[in-house]
């Protein structure tokens, strides 16, 4: 899956085709559908716990969620994307507690190129690493029930003073996936890419 480091893969008009990836439907997502949550959508909300600390803001502060599944047209692997951008990045927001009131200001497919222009040049961290499954992980993304861990691959986007902006998240299973670390020597202080290979 390498080739966009930088674009923004949960974009309405990101094509995973291009990569070799088809847009999946999990069991899951029936219990979102029925919360008005569908897949690459913008969903306002707060964000929470490790959420929150990745992003470097106080709990309860408002984010732009959206997430979708993607199956390998070849091999029928699943991989489950997610993204956290900070909401007042892309949308003006005024009161607080249950009388907030959010007017959207750009659209999803702008989100990116807006904050390059806002907050550009932008920089970017991959990190990789694995958990246990959670949740109903092992069905959406078909893994063996026993013994397989969750690789994760994050990409955080910062503002040129370093700021955290928004992260994309990639789920993998472990048994089916690996990441690789590719840089780009020919580019002093160029951000090295991480790959997700089948």
């Amino acid at each position: 899956m390498g080739g966009s480091e930088r674009e923004d893969l949960l974009s309405p008009t990101y094509d995973p085709a291009k990569q070799g990836w088809e847009h999946a439907t999990v069991a899951s997502e029936a219990e979102r559908t029925a919360g008005g949550v569908t897949p690459n959508s913008a969903l306002f909300m707060t964000i929470e716990g490790s959420k929150a600390d990745v992003l470097g803001v106080r709990r309860g502060r408002m984010g732009v969620y959206r997430y979708a599944y993607w199956q390998h047209t070849k091999t029928r692997a699943r991989i489950h994307l997610c993204s956290y951008l900070l909401a007042d990045q892309v949308a003006t927001i005024t009161g607080d507690g249950g009388d907030v009131e959010i007017s959207s200001e750009i659209e999803p497919q702008d989100y990116y190129a807006y904050l390059e222009r806002t907050h550009g040049p932008l920089r970017w961290i991959t990190s990789v690493h694995s958990q246990m499954p959670y949740g109903e992980t092992y069905e959406d993304l078909n893994m063996e029930p026993i013994g397989t861990s969750l690789l994760l691959v994050r990409r955080l986007m910062l503002s040129k003073d370093g700021r955290p902006l928004e992260f994309t998240e990639i789920e993998a299973p472990g048994d089916r996936f690996e990441a690789a670390a590719a840089s780009e020597h020919d580019q002093a202080g160029s951000d090295g890419q991480v790959s997700l290979r089948v």
